[in-house]
């Protein structure tokens, strides 16, 4: 289930966004690139990649955010 971030989680992921994009942050922080289901824009969101036992998760911590809807109907997403 999706839940809507709140004024204060847009503004801080923004900002860790920025963040990221400047190569500030942990070595497992990443941007994620995907098109828009319906646009076919490009939009971008900050992520932290998880490894666990060789494996490597992306978890949205919100659910089924609109970047894990465009990532599946992609098929694919860029880092």
């Amino acid at each position: 289930m999706f839940r809507k971030p709140n004024f204060l989680e847009r503004t801080l992921n923004k900002a860790f966004g920025a963040l990221v994009r400047l190569g500030i942050g942990l070595r497992h922080n990443y941007l994620v690139e995907v098109r828009g289901r319906k646009t076919g824009r490009l939009y971008s969101t900050p992520i932290d990649l998880l490894e666990f036992r060789e494996r490597r998760f992306l978890v949205a911590p919100r659910g089924r955010t609109e970047w894990v809807r465009n990532a599946e109907n992609a098929g694919e997403v860029v880092l």
